[in-house]
């Protein structure tokens, strides 16, 4: 599971649970390209792709953060190390947690 700070996300206009400031994304929940107006969507740096069977576990850094987060991608989804991705996650696929109870807010 991916745990990511709203703050490394940049301004989010998703309607989350009061108390929320942290989301946990699963890597097969992060999609690339571009995603609906419902979807968080971020972009992303490729840092380095692992091919485990038939995905990819493709290691992404968050623009404008240090945040590094992993997606499993089809490994029919060409990317190469060192481009920048688009990257949507759908709001179903959201865990929303409080860091300071731990505890998630849904």
């Amino acid at each position: 599971m991916n745990l990511i700070d709203l703050d490394e996300l940049g301004p989010c206009d998703l309607p989350l649970p009061k108390d929320t400031d942290l989301i946990g994304i699963r890597p097969g929940a992060v999609d690339l390209g571009a995603g609906s107006a419902r979807d968080l969507q971020f972009d992303a740096h490729v840092e380095l792709i692992e091919t485990v069977g038939d995905e990819n576990n493709v290691h992404l850094r968050i623009d404008g953060s240090d945040k590094r987060i992993v997606a499993s991608v089809p490994t029919d989804q060409h990317l190469q190390e060192g481009e920048r991705t688009s990257c949507h996650v759908r709001r179903d696929d959201l865990h929303p947690f409080s860091r300071t109870t731990g505890r998630r807010t849904d």
